[in-house]
């Protein structure tokens, strides 16, 4: 005769109200959010607002004046993502008007061309870290977009404490079109230093825009000259081919003069 085997019991689910006992002994934000990642009851309970509106309000009290429909938990992780953020950006202490900007370019080994700028004077090109220089009369200078070309880019402090230089190229330029040459050169990017875009790479660049005549050459040589009328220089995303914002220029040039590495 068979022996009555014993009734195994049904597994359920924890009663609610033991687990809305637990949540009450857990209040740090990490251990609510993987209680929440259990089970689907236990999200209901892990997520509830009872829990996460106390915490958010002790830890950013002017969230109690929000309005919006959102819950708690999804308040607080806005908040605190965006506390992070500013954690990790640098304090902007290099502002543009405390720098000064020197362009010096030389061809077959005598200066053409020597430009200062101080930031004060400078105007951004919507709102990215580019700049465009009109020459003046006194500034005129005539280049052979066809002989190699130095050019030293070099960033300083309004204090005259720090400087950095963010180029020194040195051969043949590439054509822009008809009136354009431009240089380009590679920045070193510390693996500290942090941006708004992430696995960003900079480079600096350089743009002479010449007039339309010519003259009979740089330096008194052949036939070849062009006068500079406007000189452009920045930064640019190397990730996104993109010219970097106004504020991630100034971090980095920050950065790269107070030497934060």
């Amino acid at each position: 005769m068979a022996m009555p085997q014993p009734r195994r019991q049904a597994r359920s689910s924890p009663p609610w109200e033991v687990l809305r006992l637990i949540s009450e002994f857990v209040g740090d934000p990490k251990s609510l959010a993987v209680a929440s990642c259990v089970s689907k009851s236990w999200h209901a309970v892990f997520t509830s607002d009872h829990l996460w509106t106390p915490l958010c309000r002790s830890l950013f009290p002017s969230s109690a004046h929000s309005t919006t429909a959102v819950s708690s938990r999804h308040l607080f992780q806005l908040l605190h993502t965006a506390s992070r953020r500013r954690r990790t950006s640098s304090q902007l202490l290099l502002p543009l008007p405390r720098l000064l900007f020197f362009l010096d370019v030389f061809q077959r080994g005598a200066p053409v061309l020597s430009l200062g700028r101080a930031g004060s004077a400078l105007v951004s090109h919507r709102g990215v870290f580019r700049f465009e220089v009109p020459m003046n009369g006194e500034e005129l200078a005539v280049l052979d977009p066809g002989d190699d070309v130095r050019v030293a880019w070099t960033v300083v402090t309004a204090e005259w404490r720090q400087a950095f230089r963010l180029m020194e190229f040195e051969g043949q330029a590439r054509a822009v079109g008809n009136r354009e040459m431009w240089f380009s050169e590679e920045l070193p990017y510390p693996s500290a230093f942090r941006c708004s875009e992430a696995e960003a790479g900079f480079e600096a660049q350089v743009f002479f825009e010449f007039a339309d005549e010519k003259h009979g050459g740089a330096g008194g040589g052949g036939g070849g000259g062009r006068t500079v009328e406007k000189v452009s220089f920045g930064l640019m995303n190397t990730k996104t081919w993109r010219f970097v914002n106004m504020e991630d220029g100034l971090l980095y040039l920050q950065y790269c003069l107070m030497d934060t590495k």
